[in-house]
């Protein structure tokens, strides 16, 4: 009884304690407090007592130990559905082991009472950010194959595949690869850095193609920023320029929009949903409104649609939609799908 008067004698006071009218941090026989460590590590500006509410934050893929400095019994208020919580080792009277994953991100919401006297609680919130995921190292031989639906500003549908074979891969992780049509004849060379951000594309054959024609990105195509994780956006700009003259500006914004599971006909992915909204600009091509020579002013835009799958470090899915400036190019492409159809690694 004294302890409490003292305590209560304090609040009255004016003096700053976590807490005070909440049970607070031991002030019963019956109270407890909480730590935590995260991987390990102590966590110094976690520290609840009961009466009191408090948050932890940990990355996904981490381990949480919330401890009690007496017996309390520890309940799952809420979750949100997209975290997991597995527990690492059974929950004892003063221990609570659980390791945390999430690709979106989420919230989970514990309730601790007492053992002794159920009337005192705390209540703490485990903030889990999304998983973050890194580059994927590129495999020489690896090959994929995507199936591309276009329609056209006139509305004539044109269906193809192709395959994407990686040829080369340089110390850095840089590398280059050779894209083949359903006849297996090679019509485009690429290289990436290291991210998977293209750097430069080599046009080998095909119907109006100068052979030997090279394009490059300057800096680089950027459709990938690393780490990759749900809420992350950026923004890039570029410079693309061939050889053979054509040219235009390049200006991105890139959002992650989510974590979703994602079908094509390779199979099912876990993936994020990348939103690609890019504006070209100071375009030369003469089958746009302004894009003649001399002036090299056409205008349009590509808002993309991308599922990237972690597992495979590529974009899966692709849907795509084209907005001309002034006349429309009947023979220009309006919507696109290009979906992964299979994958292969060497053996």
């Amino acid at each position: 009884m004294k302890r409490f008067v003292r305590a209560s004698l304090v609040c009255l006071l004016g003096l700053v304690i976590a807490g005070c009218g909440g049970g607070g941090g031991g002030d019963d026989d019956n109270g407890f407090d909480l730590t935590a460590t995260v991987d390990g590590k102590s966590v110094d500006s976690f520290h609840v007592s009961d009466g009191q509410s408090g948050t932890l934050n940990v990355n996904s893929g981490q381990e949480a130990v919330l401890k009690s400095s007496a017996g309390v019994t520890w309940t799952v208020q809420s979750a949100d559905p997209a975290v997991a919580y597995t527990q690492v080792k059974d929950p004892t009277d003063t221990v609570l082991d659980y390791t945390l994953s999430s690709a979106q991100g989420g919230n989970i919401v514990l309730s601790v009472a007492s053992k002794e006297d159920g009337n005192l609680k705390a209540t703490v919130t485990v903030v889990v950010a999304p998983q973050q995921y890194a580059p994927k190292d590129a495999v020489l031989g690896a090959t994929s194959t995507y199936a591309v639906s276009d329609v056209y500003v006139n509305s004539t549908v044109q269906s193809s595949t192709y395959t994407r074979e990686t040829t080369v891969v340089n110390p850095d992780g840089s590398y280059t690869s050779d894209s083949r049509n359903s006849s297996n004849v090679v019509t485009d060379t690429y290289t990436a850095n290291a991210d998977g951000n293209r750097l430069s594309r080599t046009y080998v054959s095909g119907s109006g193609v100068v052979p030997g024609n090279v394009c490059t990105y300057t800096p680089s195509r950027e459709y990938l920023s690393f780490p990759m994780y749900v809420g992350k956006s950026w923004t890039s700009t570029w410079e693309y320029a061939c050889a053979a003259g054509y040219h235009e500006s390049a200006s991105l914004n890139a959002t992650v929009l989510n974590a979703e599971k994602v079908i094509v006909p390779a199979g099912t992915f876990d993936a994020l949903r990348v939103q690609l909204d890019t504006v070209l600009t100071n375009s030369n091509d003469g089958n746009l409104t302004g894009g003649s020579t001399l002036t090299g002013q056409a205008t349009y835009r590509i808002a993309t649609i991308g599922w990237y799958a972690p597992s495979l470090g590529q974009y899966v899915k692709f849907q795509r939609d084209y907005t001309y400036t002034g006349a429309q190019p009947n023979l220009y492409i309006r919507n696109e799908v290009e979906q992964l159809q299979s994958q292969q690694q060497p053996r």
